[in-house]
């Protein structure tokens, strides 16, 4: 169910906060700092207390996605004509709930909540390079309204090292185990076997496919605390699932 947030939500909303920062970092980190946030705990607490900027949450047993509106009016300006917009500032599924049409849920809860409080309209700003999301909010009905244009001064050898840092390149073999595991979570003999290797292919399993999918943060234990428990199965980390998404073209939202 869709519902306002409470205070109670803040710790996970500053979970949702986190993800959706680093893909901005991963994007720009000329402009994006890693490992932070867009609020903290304290200005989300003045946001949630505020009926001019509520925050809409996907509850499912846990807050899965949330949206962050705000009403903006113009009335009596010298140049633009009287009108009363809802401003997406900030839209995120939870990575490991991606895919299942939580965003568009959110998306038309706004649209509805917006009519009911007279707005004319709703924008929000996605930055360049975020193809899907771009996608995903062409697909809700919305089109460009404006263009911020941008002309860096600064020399490529002068940018931040973060900036120019190259990404770790995923061995074709990795993204072949990353699409069979996806969403799941698979005892390692399945996963060789799906891989179409032999029992007696551990080895080259553990070489070639485990060691660099852990060193790339792609995979992990379902039982991280309890590494040889029986029945212990593998799964996909948020990078992983990351991947994932970029591999199958799976929906943003």
């Amino acid at each position: 169910m869709i519902r306002k947030a409470t205070k109670e939500d803040i710790p996970r909303l500053m979970e949702l906060l986190h993800q959706v920062n680093m893909v901005h970092h991963q994007l720009r980190p000329d402009l994006f700092k890693p490992h932070t946030t867009k609020y903290d705990e304290a200005q989300l607490q003045q946001l949630l207390s505020d009926e001019a900027t509520p925050v809409f949450v996907y509850d499912q047993m846990s807050v899965l996605g949330y949206a962050f509106v705000r009403i903006e009016q113009t009335q009596g300006d010298l140049l633009l004509c009287d009108r009363r917009t809802a401003y997406i500032d900030d839209l995120c599924v939870d990575i490991e709930s991606r895919g299942r049409h939580i965003g568009r849920q959110l998306f038309d809860y706004v649209r509805r909540w917006a009519k009911q409080q007279s707005c004319q309209s709703i924008t929000l700003n996605v930055w360049a390079g975020n193809d899907p999301a771009l996608a995903f909010y062409r697909k809700a009905g919305m089109h460009i309204r404006k263009t911020c244009m941008e002309l860096n001064l600064e020399p490529a050898s002068a940018r931040k090292e973060a900036s120019a840092k190259p990404k770790t390149k995923v061995d074709s073999r990795v993204q072949k185990m990353v699409l069979v595991i996806g969403k799941q979570k698979l005892p390692r003999k399945q996963i060789m076997a799906d891989l179409g290797l032999s029992r007696n292919s551990r080895q080259a399993f553990i070489d070639h496919y485990w060691k660099p999918a852990c060193e790339q943060g792609l995979i992990g234990l379902a039982y991280p605390n309890s590494p040889n428990k029986p029945g212990q199965t593998y799964r996909l980390t948020a990078n992983g699932l990351e991947l994932y998404s970029l591999l199958t073209g799976k929906d943003w939202l």
